[in-house]
């Protein structure tokens, strides 16, 4: 299935040559960009359709991992290497409880496309869990409003039936019980 996500007000990521991140003993991994029909404006003083004009258009990185080596000593004196890791993200909204209007007014952008589980997942990555890559079950709570048909089915089930069996088994004992 193809995943996607909702980030509103997503900014670029513009990083270091590779030789100077190299040179800090710094990686880095894409993890999210845009498609290569994005723009990024940069002049938020215009309309936008004017704004476009002068905007910056391709893919833009939005999210990395950046990965920093060190050398430490343990607890015997010798050096080993360690690292650390950051996720980077150009903007915090897509994991927050912030309502777009044009997008909907009863759902959080959190519970838009995965941007739970690209937030879920990004935790679970810097705390070093195994299992960190997961799909985790939606959450989300909808109403069931049945139609006259169903209601009916369903008051047939729970109160007619159950009658109908009670009369049955008064029956027949009444009967067994005249017979004896």
């Amino acid at each position: 299935t193809d995943s996607y996500m909702w980030i509103s007000y997503a900014s670029r990521i513009t990083w270091q040559n590779e030789s100077d991140l190299a040179a800090k003993n710094v990686t880095k991994e894409t993890l999210l960009s845009t498609s290569d029909v994005a723009a990024f404006i940069t002049d938020l003083s215009k309309q936008v359709d004017e704004a476009l004009k002068t905007a910056k258009m391709g893919t833009h990185e939005i999210a990395s991992i950046a990965t920093k080596t060190v050398k430490v000593k343990d607890a015997e004196g010798k050096e080993k290497d360690e690292s650390s890791k950051l996720v980077v993200c150009s903007t915090g909204t897509f994991m927050s409880d912030y309502y777009i209007q044009q997008l909907s007014e009863s759902q959080p952008l959190l519970s838009f496309g995965s941007n739970k589980d690209f937030a879920l997942n990004s935790f679970a990555f810097l705390s070093d869990r195994e299992n960190s890559l997961t799909i985790r079950k939606d959450m989300a709570t909808s109403t069931y409003t049945p139609t006259a048909t169903q209601n009916r089915l369903v008051i047939l089930v729970i109160f007619v039936v159950p009658v109908v069996i009670l009369i049955t088994g008064l029956v027949i004992w009444k009967y067994r019980k005249m017979r004896k």
